[in-house]
């Protein structure tokens, strides 16, 4: 499943966990979890009556934050009492990491890391933000990165100043600060680094 686009529902009820996923994704198969495939409208509420009924719960907790209109007044149908979800305690849980998953987490900032060592010496006068962008997501792919874990930020001189600044064809010159962004993923999991330096030999100049 791809995090970014909304392709799945987990509903976690106190005797079981069910997966309703986007019919053209495969998905790992476990045994302690149900899968219903297919979410179109038409599908999806057949799959919501089957798990609602077997389950009887008068009580839903929903991730308001990402429901749409039609995601909301479909549960409504089923005549339960809606609160919200507490975000929170979901992010506490997903913050504990086990050891595979610190490995991942290392690898990916290895990879990351290692990428922008490697091409820093390339970066030459006169190439643009998305040269050097395509340059070190080149690298990050040849050291093992999965993709990118986020759009990668490349700024020269004042576009630095700019929180989310997308490479454009901006050059390169003498005596000017770098700002790089960007994360290499690893088995899903990402890293996020952010290197700022000068490209020069007088870091004085204004």
């Amino acid at each position: 499943l791809v995090p970014e686009e909304k392709e799945a529902y987990l509903i976690v009820s106190p005797n079981q966990t069910y997966l309703l996923h986007a019919s053209f994704n495969p998905v790992n198969k476990y045994s302690h979890i149900k899968y219903f495939s297919g979410l179109h409208p038409t599908q999806l509420k057949p799959h919501l009556t089957k798990i609602l009924t077997t389950e009887k719960n008068k009580t839903l907790l929903l991730n308001k934050k990402h429901t749409t209109v039609y995601e909301f007044e479909l549960f409504q149908d089923y005549k339960l009492t809606i609160d919200d979800l507490d975000q929170q305690k979901i992010d506490q849980i997903k913050s504990q990491k086990d050891i595979d998953e610190i490995k991942n987490i290392k690898k990916a900032c290895q990879i990351s890391n290692k990428a922008f060592k490697n091409i820093k010496g390339e970066i030459k006068v006169g190439q643009t933000e998305k040269e050097v962008q395509k340059l070190l997501e080149k690298e990050m792919t040849k050291l093992g990165s999965e993709k990118v874990a986020f759009p990668t930020i490349i700024a020269f001189g004042s576009n630095g100043a700019l929180p989310h600044h997308q490479p454009t064809n901006n050059k390169l010159t003498k005596e000017m600060p770098i700002l790089m962004d960007f994360g290499a993923t690893f088995k899903n999991y990402r890293s996020d680094m952010t290197r700022s330096f000068w490209f020069g030999e007088n870091p004085s100049l204004e």
